[in-house]
């Protein structure tokens, strides 16, 4: 599933859609902040193709934007864990390689603090560290939005069809596993 999956599958997690929106939206020329020389480096790294330049830029665009408090919805560490899928989803959809991903994220993330960014959003690499990242992803949107997911549930007219009853029903198979 990709971010456009998630977005029209799970309207009632609301601080993903909010956070996924954001972070797809096309990067501007005002935008375009960032340390041109990153991007530059980032031709000589190994896996990188040129058609992949606009996910390399929403990624360092919105860490930029997150280490400075540009986006203001909801706290940093909800911003951090929702980039981090962010950057998955894009690697299942690209192919995008896990070495060149974490490079071009570490020499982001530092040159952003170097250059006055506040707080701290390491990369964590879903494939790297879980069996199924996908469930994971899902079971810790699940767990962050607990209340919302109960809230919606109790309003919503009960179907065994609704996206919210669905998703409730598959996070509590994949957490039985």
């Amino acid at each position: 599933m990709d971010i456009d999956g998630f977005i029209k599958d799970y309207p009632f997690l609301s601080n993903m859609v909010i956070a996924y929106k954001e972070f797809n939206k096309d990067v501007t020329d005002e935008e375009r902040t960032f340390d041109s020389t990153i991007m530059n480096n980032l031709k000589n790294m190994p896996d990188y193709y040129e058609k992949h330049k606009d996910i390399y830029e929403k990624i360092i665009r919105n860490l930029n934007f997150l280490l400075n408090k540009k986006y203001r919805e909801m706290g940093i560490q909800d911003y951090c864990r929702f980039l981090n899928q962010f950057i998955y989803h894009n690697k299942k959809r690209y192919d995008l390689k896990e070495f060149t991903i974490s490079i071009f994220y570490s020499v982001s993330h530092s040159n952003i603090i170097k250059k006055g960014g506040l707080g701290n959003c390491p990369y964590h690499s879903y494939d790297a560290t879980y069996k199924e990242p996908l469930n994971i992803i899902k079971l810790d949107n699940f767990h962050e939005n607990i209340q919302d997911i109960k809230s919606t549930l109790e309003h919503e007219n009960y179907q065994d069809n609704s996206s919210c009853q669905r998703y409730t029903n598959q996070n509590q198979n994949q957490d039985q596993k």
